[in-house]
């Protein structure tokens, strides 16, 4: 797979949902005493942002095996964190907040994706998590559709690093205006926005950017 078709056919996706989330920021701001409020908006973004985690999830198992049949959460899990055994301790920051929304994962699968489960296939039923319990619907929630961008966000950033693409380009274009990735050597990646500047052996300047704008997708 090469860099374009990478963006046609994962992170454009990726950067529309991220987007979609940026929106309810305006009537709630990321903030800790935000997390439980959950909304129908929420459990929409939920379910998007399940469904793109299957997609990507797989698509990344056959790059790291081109015969990998892994269909469901904890068969990915054993080739995604057998290929990379740092995946479960890498962190997620969005701003002042760290995530590490695949830490268990070599266990059980995560809490945000099984309250995306329920919210898909049983919302009104009533589920336990941690301390809370209450119908599944109200567990589509800030800190749980936070939680689910990030694992997809950091399922792009693993696939991204398999594909062919621009050495300068380290992580995909136009860049996450919420996440990057620290820990495990993530942290010496350049994180970019819009636009990569790079000078090359001969010492002339050079710039990346992406085909289409942050803006435009």
């Amino acid at each position: 797979m090469k860099s374009e078709e990478f963006s046609d056919l994962y992170w454009k996706h990726y950067i529309m949902i991220e987007k979609e989330f940026k929106t309810t920021t305006k009537y709630l701001s990321i903030d800790y005493c935000n997390f439980k409020a959950y909304s129908i908006a929420y459990a929409k973004l939920l379910l998007q942002i399940g469904s793109e985690v299957d997609v990507v999830a797989k698509e990344l198992c056959l790059e790291v095996d081109c015969n990998s049949t892994a269909e469901k959460i904890n068969q990915y899990a054993i080739e995604i964190t057998g290929r990379f055994t740092e995946f479960t301790n890498v962190t997620v920051c969005c701003g002042s907040i760290d995530l590490q929304p695949w830490k268990e994962w070599s266990n059980k699968s995560p809490d945000w994706w099984r309250v995306y489960n329920g919210v898909k296939h049983s919302r009104n039923l009533t589920q336990t998590y941690g301390n809370d319990t209450q119908e599944n619907y109200k567990f589509a929630n800030q800190e749980n559709v936070l939680n689910a961008l990030a694992g997809l966000y950091q399922l792009e950033q693993y696939l991204y690093s398999l594909i062919k693409h621009d050495p300068h380009e380290e992580t995909p274009l136009p860049g996450s205006r919420l996440y990057k990735l620290k820990d495990c050597g993530w942290e010496k990646k350049q994180f970019s926005r819009d636009v990569i500047l790079y000078v090359d052996n001969q010492g002339c300047l050079f710039s990346l950017t992406p085909d289409t704008s942050y803006e435009d997708m």
